[in-house]
């Protein structure tokens, strides 16, 4: 489902989509409107991002075209960001959303990937959710209760934002 990525929130997103893995970051296709050289509306696919060090110095974000085409451009120079998920026709049969985890087994596990507060991107393999409950501390967003395994076997209650959520798959039976 396309999601509308606000201004400031560019340089998380951006971060967080370059350090995806190179098969990750290839199905995460963007849809954006480059202001400079010519205006392209079309989806590209982000190949890295270039976050500014210091006042004097500005981000940078290069993406590639369908047509093989790669720009760099200014992220100031980027607007109108839509995030979409997959391809449209792409069918992923083991697609979740967080509403059906209450329908689930109690021993069924979930992966997914998780972009954490700072922008970094983590995989999360064999979580064993619980529940969905209202953030305590963040209005109007959601929190994903569940427990990961750890080396000794035993488990530890882990909670994750549900709006940093992205690639919510049910692990294999």
């Amino acid at each position: 489902m396309p999601r509308i990525i606000p201004t400031v929130e560019f340089h998380t997103f951006f971060a967080g989509i370059a350090a995806l893995p190179e098969d990750e970051r290839a199905r995460a296709n963007v849809q954006l409107t480059i202001n400079g050289e010519g205006v392209r509306e079309e989806r590209v696919q982000v190949l890295g991002y270039l976050p500014d060090s210091n006042e004097e110095m500005f981000s940078v974000l290069v993406v590639e075209y369908p047509d093989g085409g790669v720009i760099a451009a200014r992220l100031d120079d980027v607007e109108d960001v839509v995030f979409i998920e997959e391809d449209e026709g792409e069918a992923q049969s083991e697609a979740l959303t967080l509403d059906t985890i209450a329908e689930f087994p109690a021993d069924a596990t979930v992966s997914f990937s998780y972009t954490t507060a700072r922008g970094s991107q983590k995989s999360i393999t064999g979580l064993t959710p619980a529940f969905v409950r209202p953030s305590e501390t963040h209005a109007g967003k959601n929190i994903l209760v569940g427990f990961a395994p750890q080396e000794d076997g035993t488990f530890v209650r882990k909670t994750f934002r549900t709006d940093r959520i992205t690639n919510l798959v049910r692990d294999a039976a």
